[in-house]
């Protein structure tokens, strides 16, 4: 049975950028071969980036735009996964801006799809008695008109429809480096607000099972490194304070000795009850 220790999930963090519980899994796996689990987690790269691809966008915010002069307006909703990042100041940024591209864009629908056949075959006949004349056969004038049906939306430079490029795999779509909120920033890797959990290996034995790994699950300083705060720092502040309201007379001495151990001590414990 072999233990995955905190500073070698982190010298794989360092070594990969892979996230925290990611790191944990492969080494794990591997047992606790470094090289084995770097390796791994480049074979599973494609499928993570898949399944977070798949994760519901349900949170997010409604932002507008008034244009100067009052005759132009926009309302927008722009989702997200989390509601941290729909709270941060870049992700309102983010509404803000594009708010003012619909603004500036002028479209009458939000995609192709939402344009009535109606006008599409009033465009479509326009152009086919445009092309009459050419002497072309029928079929290269249906693609004629196949084509400028395509580009009719962006006459004098102002869209009827908003441009969102495809998703195609394997490449960026540079939207996205917007959405880069706080919560992603600094709390993406934890999957939630207390770190990960302990977890155990096991092997199913025709007798029962036999333990194969454990892996510890976070501490309090672990945790809060994640999200920026340093050990050493806050314990040197609560002396700080501890040694005023000692001069103040506000404790005891006695009172104050226990709440450092007792703060000294929890930020070792697991964050989780037991």
């Amino acid at each position: 049975m072999s233990e995955i220790s905190a500073g070698l999930v982190r010298d794989l963090r360092d070594k990969t950028g892979a996230g925290m519980m990611d790191c944990k899994r492969a080494l794990g796996e591997t047992k606790g071969d470094l090289e084995k689990a770097i390796v791994y987690l480049r074979e599973k790269g494609l499928a993570a980036a898949a399944k977070r691809a798949s994760r519901a966008a349900t949170e997010g915010t409604v932002g507008s735009y008034i244009h100067a002069g009052g005759k132009i307006g926009v309302l927008i909703e722009v989702n997200c996964e989390t509601d941290f990042v729909a709270r941060t100041p870049q992700f309102q940024a983010l509404v803000k801006e594009l708010a003012m591209q619909v603004a500036a864009a002028n479209p009458r629908y939000v995609v192709r799809d939402e344009v009535p056949a109606s006008v599409l075959e009033t465009e479509r006949d326009i152009y086919r008695a445009q092309a009459a004349g050419s002497g072309k056969p029928a079929p290269v004038i249906e693609k004629i008109v196949d084509g400028k049906i395509d580009k009719f939306i962006d006459l004098t430079d102002v869209k009827s429809v908003l441009e969102l490029h495809p998703f195609i795999p394997g490449e960026h779509y540079y939207l996205g480096i917007f959405l880069s909120g706080a919560y992603q920033e600094i709390l993406g890797d934890l999957h939630n607000l207390f770190g990960d959990t302990d977890a155990v290996h096991i092997h199913l034995t025709p007798g029962g099972y036999q333990v194969e790994h454990v892996i510890k699950g976070d501490s309090m300083t672990e945790v809060l490194q994640y999200v920026q705060y340093d050990r050493e720092s806050l314990l040197e502040c609560l002396r700080r304070q501890t040694e005023k309201a000692l001069r103040e007379k506000h404790i005891s001495l006695a009172e104050a000795r226990l709440l450092l151990q007792n703060y000294e001590s929890s930020l070792n414990n697991y964050t989780y009850l037991s």
